[in-house]
């Protein structure tokens, strides 16, 4: 895919910026326009282009990222969607490495436990999460119960003392950032919600769902898919894929109020290439 580099502020320079001086409020581009229509491949979703890549978090020695080039596939499936500008790569990125902050948001996906967090990572990565990145966890074991998702909520407790996470609510603007949805959907249907950190300005940095929602996009050596969405089937992909693309655009505009997320004029038209 050709990418381009723009002019002006990118979210990638600001949170870089932010790391230098220790604050900002991040500002998402206004909305112009969704031109969508029943055929269309592609939309206008952000008033100025911006490179955009996805780090993966590592912490020390974890294991290495179980869903190998799902990220770029979602990426792929941002840049088709919306006029958001990618880079296709997933670029490892260290938790207590000054390069946290040259990606608007990580990933974090597993089924084995994590390590603990060191003092440095610690820090580091409490400064990004508060200061406008955003921490995605995806737990891949399908389980109800996993090593991976009790060390997840070990190094919650540590990055936010006295907080813990709570169920993101359906009112929550996240669902509705670029498509409406009303379920939560990955490879497996571990729980019917996501999980997040809400701070007090209403923002929510830290998400993790269930449901391994990477695995979704999974695909094996020729395309086609290493995994059977259980128990709906391609219907509970498309919505999988969804919630992709509305966690990533909830990503770049962590600072959006509520009341300009979805214009009502937007909505009729706010189909996509799913719908077709």
């Amino acid at each position: 895919m050709e990418t381009r580099r723009t002019g002006g502020w990118t979210r990638r320079r600001f949170l870089g910026r932010l790391a230098a001086v220790g604050t900002a409020a991040l500002v998402c581009p206004d909305i112009l326009e969704y031109v969508s229509p029943r055929g269309a491949r592609t939309a206008r979703a952000m008033g100025r282009a911006a490179q955009v890549d996805i780090g993966y978090l590592r912490i020390g020695d974890a294991e290495p990222n179980p869903r190998p080039g799902v990220i770029e596939l979602m990426l792929l499936e941002l840049a088709r969607n919306t006029s958001v500008d990618v880079a296709v790569e997933a670029v490892p990125v260290a938790a207590a490495s000054r390069e946290l902050f040259d990606h608007p948001m990580v990933f974090l996906f597993g089924a084995r436990a994590l390590p603990p967090l060191t003092g440095g990572e610690r820090s580091n990565l409490e400064r990004y999460l508060r200061n406008g990145g955003m921490l995605f966890v995806d737990d891949s074991s399908g389980l109800f119960s996993s090593p991976f998702d009790e060390s997840v909520r070990r190094v919650v407790a540590r990055l936010f003392p006295g907080e813990r996470l709570e169920r993101i609510p359906s009112t929550h603007v996240l669902y509705r950032t670029f498509f409406m949805l009303d379920r939560v959907a990955g490879r497996a249907a571990v729980k019917g919600y996501l999980e997040g950190i809400t701070l007090g300005d209403g923002l929510t940095p830290l998400i993790y769902s269930r449901n391994d929602l990477a695995g979704a996009f999974a695909r094996d050596p020729l395309g086609g898919y290493l995994y059977e969405c259980v128990p709906g089937g391609e219907s509970q992909r498309v919505a999988a894929y969804k919630l992709a693309i509305n966690i990533m655009m909830y990503a770049l505009c962590l600072n959006y109020k509520h009341d300009l997320t979805h214009v009502r004029a937007l909505l009729d038209k706010r189909r996509g290439v799913f719908d077709e």
